[in-house]
């Protein structure tokens, strides 16, 4: 439970960063954090990819609504029905970047771990 609720926590940093900042520095906020917050386990990846991918339709839903004028070009553009699907989509792409980001920041965090491990077995 105690990890779930960290999971919940990482979440809304990325949310909270996201909405603030532009969304390369807040990738790059998140996976700083994420060492201190969440644990490489077999399910956290998918866990994190629905949560993450559900909390960021709603924002860019709100987003892409009051933007109204900028979502209409880019539908446009990208020939796509209604805003709401670019809503969809955008938040697809960047819940993956940011799941892909504190995926890599966990297996670089394990495998230095094992590394020390056997290092300090052979000696």
């Amino acid at each position: 439970m105690r990890h779930t609720m960290r999971e919940f926590l990482w979440i809304a940093f990325c949310l909270l960063t996201f909405s603030l900042l532009p969304w390369w520095q807040a990738v790059i906020l998140s996976a700083a954090i994420t060492p201190f917050l969440l644990r490489l386990t077999e399910i956290g990846f998918k866990r994190r990819l629905l949560l993450l991918f559900l909390s960021l339709s709603i924002l860019m839903l709100g987003f892409h609504a009051s933007h109204k004028p900028v979502s209409i070009a880019v539908s446009k553009l990208l020939k796509l029905p209604h805003y709401s699907v670019l809503s969809v989509l955008s938040a697809g792409v960047f819940a993956l970047v940011f799941a892909l980001a504190a995926e890599t920041v966990l297996w670089v965090k394990y495998s230095f771990r094992k590394t020390r491990e056997k290092l300090s077995t052979k000696n």
